[in-house]
């Protein structure tokens, strides 16, 4: 298990990701359960950072969020954030280690997202067993992959489209490139597979690419 805490972040004018991420690390490299901070442009919008802080289990993130350095961290954030367009922010727990697709050349971050009314725990069974349906045999056939691939819900509820309480539920699919995974997706392995994970009823979707570096 891990569980990843991601922000997306649309930077001031005038900051480098260099510059913003300077001074973030020292909010975690002593909490327990801390194993990686990484960071990058994002590939679509070079002016929006992504950080994603990768914590051993839920619990040690927990700790942390409820420590002084959370608040520290959320200080520096905040003064990176040009409030041009929304702060994303999302607490993911995985069901394994989150660490080799986020490592990827190039690490896909897609959200199904689904409305919080009827999401119970078999629905959420469901999903799971829908994207092990498309992820699976993508891993085993696909050439194009690289750094595996893994799903898990947020911890967050929030408000999606200004009316329906929501919840993601993401995945960190590795490639070998952005290139490549758009080349994938016209191939048998991702056709005849990724209807597992779309006919379920969620009403959005959020995709990025990161070539995450470690902090």
């Amino acid at each position: 298990m891990s569980c990843v805490n991601l922000f997306q972040i649309p930077l001031r004018s005038g900051i480098s990701s260099t510059d913003a991420i300077e001074g973030l690390r020292p909010n975690f490299e002593k909490q327990p359960g801390f194993v990686k901070l990484r960071a990058a442009p994002q590939h679509e919008d070079k002016k929006i950072l992504g950080i994603a802080i990768q914590f051993s289990n839920f619990q040690a993130y927990q700790d942390w969020s409820h420590s002084d350095l959370k608040s520290k961290s959320e200080e520096l954030i905040n003064g990176l954030f040009s409030h041009e367009g929304a702060l994303y922010e999302d607490v993911v727990v995985f069901p394994g280690d989150a660490g080799s697709a986020l490592d990827a050349p190039a690490a896909e971050l897609v959200s199904w997202i689904y409305a919080t009314d009827g999401l119970d725990d078999a629905k959420r069974q469901k999903i799971d067993r829908g994207f092990a349906a498309f992820a699976d045999p993508l891993q085993a056939q696909a050439p194009e992959t690289a750094g595996g691939a893994i799903a898990g819900w947020s911890q967050l509820d929030f408000t999606y489209e200004g009316k329906s309480r929501a919840r993601r539920f993401t995945a960190l699919i590795g490639w070998k490139s952005v290139e490549a995974h758009y080349a994938c997706k016209e191939t048998r392995p991702f056709l005849d597979n990724i209807h597992n994970i779309m006919d379920l009823n969620h009403i959005g979707i959020e995709m990025v690419h990161y070539s995450f570096s470690a902090v």
